[in-house]
């Protein structure tokens, strides 16, 4: 049975998978993680992406059929987050060396296989289909 997890700034306690390692915690989540750095406070890209996008039933519904987690690595300027998720978000910042140009999108399968994505305005169906293309490259 497929799982989504959708996780926002806060609530990331309830994240699947371990920053340090990105070993999965509970068997029933996929392995296939879609990593949105974002500056949700901040950045208008962003702000556009979550809306457009992240926040579209249909866009939720594929990530969940292809059993794609979506994974929220949050870097906002006036929200304060919690010491740990901080040290969570600069753990993944570090292993996909990540350069601070926001929204980063990245699908990844390991630290050592994965593919970045762009996101420039579309719309939620054409970022599902972005998604799923770099989904076969991966499994490729």
């Amino acid at each position: 049975m497929p799982f989504l997890i959708i996780i926002w700034m806060n609530l990331l306690p309830l994240t699947a998978v371990v920053a340090q390692d990105f070993e999965i915690e509970n068997e029933n989540f996929s392995n296939t993680v879609l990593y949105i750095f974002t500056g949700s406070d901040w950045c208008p890209d962003c702000r556009r992406m979550e809306k457009n996008v992240l926040r579209n039933t249909a866009f939720l519904e594929t990530m969940e059929r292809h059993e794609i987690t979506l994974e929220i690595v949050d870097f906002p300027q006036r929200k304060k987050l919690s010491p740990k998720v901080v040290k969570r978000n600069e753990s993944i910042a570090e292993a996909f060396a990540f350069q601070g140009i926001f929204p980063t999108i990245i699908l990844s399968q390991s630290k050592e296989k994965y593919e970045p994505l762009k996101y420039k305005n579309e719309t939620a169906s054409q970022f599902s289909e972005m998604v799923l293309e770099k989904l076969k490259d991966l499994n490729e």
